[in-house]
C-alpha cells in the first residue's frame, strides 16, 4: 500500500554529483548505503545516482546544485569562506574532537535554530554535520609547540582556521583537498590543517611527515548533503518524510562514528608507514591557544549578527550545552 501522498508520483531520480575517490570510505560505507535505503523506504520511487565524475569543482557544489546543474551533492562551507558565516559555528576552534559525538548534535541544534533562517535559500538540506577534528599536518619540521607554526604556509579549509593560523603567525593559504596535493608536491606551501583520514583517503600522506595534534580540535569544517529545491519539491509529501526520517541527524551520527574510527586508524598508518612524528599539545599549549583564539569567537557572533540572525550568542550556548549532554550518554 503506498503512502498517503505517494500514489501519483512518478519516479523521482537524483543526479548525485561527487568528487570523492571511488574508494573513499564516506561514499563506500556511509553514501552508497544511504541512498540505497532512501530507495527502500520510498519502494523506489527515489533513487539516487551518483554522476561518474563531479559536475563543477568541489568548492561550487552549492551552486552547482542550486542552479540546478545536478540535484545533489556534498558541499563544505569551507571551501567558499565567509559566505555562510552563521552556520559556522561548529568551526570554532577547540570545540570538540569527538565527531560520533558533534556530527549529529550540530545537525539538530542547525534544524532548531537555523532551518527556518534560510541560511541555504534554493537547496534543502538533507544532513548536516562538521567533520572529525582537524589538526596540523607539515613538512620537514616537527611542532612542538603552538609558536612553531609561525611563517609556515598552510592549507586553511575555512574562514575559521583562515584566522587561526593568522593569530599563530603563519601564512593561511585557502584551497580544497584535491587542490593542495598539488601545492604540496612542489612545495608551495608547507603543511595544511586538515584531518588525518584526509591525508590517507586522497593520497596525501606522502607528502607531509608531522603531526601537531590539539586535544578538542582546531575546527570541525561543516559539510552537509543537500538536493535541489526544485527537485525536493517533486517527491511527495509522504516520501520526503520517509527519507529525513533515515538522513538529517541519524545519518550525521554515521558520518561522525565512521570519521572518527577512520582518523584513529589513519593516525596509526601515518606512524607505522610513513614514519609520521606525532606531537599531542600539551594542556598549557592548548590554554595558550584558547586565550589566542578569543577574537575568533567575537568575529563569529558579530558576523552572524551582521547576517540578521539576532542571537548567535543563544544558539552557541544551546550547541556546547547539548555536546555535553551527548557526551553522558
Amino acid at each position: 500500500m503506498l503512502p498517503m501522498g505517494a500514489a501519483a508520483q512518478e519516479t523521482v531520480t537524483i543526479k548525485y554529483s561527487n568528487w570523492f575517490p571511488g574508494n573513499y570510505f564516506a561514499l563506500t560505507d556511509v553514501i552508497e548505503p544511504w541512498f540505497a535505503e532512501i530507495e527502500k523506504v520510498t519502494e523506489g520511487r527515489v533513487k539516487v545516482d551518483i554522476l561518474p565524475k563531479v559536475v563543477g569543482t568541489p568548492a561550487s557544489q552549492f551552486d552547482v546544485v542550486r542552479d540546478g546543474l545536478a540535484d545533489a551533492g556534498w558541499f563544505t562551507t569551507g571551501f567558499t569562506p565567509g559566505r555562510f558565516p552563521v552556520a559556522e559555528f561548529a568551526d570554532l576552534p577547540l570545540t570538540s574532537d569527538r565527531a560520533s559525538i558533534h556530527a549529529p548534535v550540530y545537525d539538530r541544534i542547525y534544524r532548531e535554530y537555523l532551518e527556518d533562517f534560510n541560511v541555504y535559500d534554493g537547496v534543502h538540506v538533507l544532513t548536516t554535520f562538521p567533520l572529525s577534528a582537524s589538526h596540523f599536518f607539515v613538512k620537514g619540521k616537527v611542532i612542538n609547540k603552538a609558536e612553531d607554526i609561525a611563517g609556515l604556509k598552510l592549507r586553511a579549509p575555512s574562514s575559521n582556521v583562515i584566522e587561526i593560523v593568522k593569530l599563530l603567525d603563519g601564512v593561511p593559504i585557502t584551497k580544497t583537498p584535491a587542490e593542495a596535493y598539488e601545492m604540496l608536491s612542489t612545495g608551495v606551501i608547507d603543511g595544511q590543517v586538515t584531518l588525518p583520514s584526509t591525508l590517507v583517503g586522497f593520497n596525501q600522506a606522502d607528502l607531509t611527515d608531522s603531526a601537531y595534534m590539539v586535544p578538542g580540535g582546531l575546527t570541525g569544517p561543516v559539510s552537509m548533503i543537500i538536493v535541489n529545491s526544485n527537485t525536493w519539491a517533486k517527491i511527495s509529501e509522504a516520501d520526503r518524510a520517509a527519507i529525513m526520517a533515515i538522513s538529517a541527524d541519524k545519518v550525521a551520527a554515521k558520518f561522525g562514528a565512521e570519521w572518527e574510527a577512520q582518523d584513529l586508524d589513519a593516525i596509526k598508518v601515518l606512524k607505522a608507514d610513513y614514519n609520521y612524528s606525532v606531537v599531542t599539545a600539551s594542556s598549557e599549549d592548548v590554554e595558550h591557544m584558547r586565550t589566542l583564539f578569543a577574537p575568533i569567537e567575537e568575529d563569529w557572533l558579530k558576523r552572524a549578527k551582521e547576517k540578521g540572525y539576532e542571537k548567535p550568542e543563544e544558539l552557541l550556548e544551546a550547541y556546547r550545552a547539548a555536546l555535553i549532554e551527548e557526551a553522558k550518554k
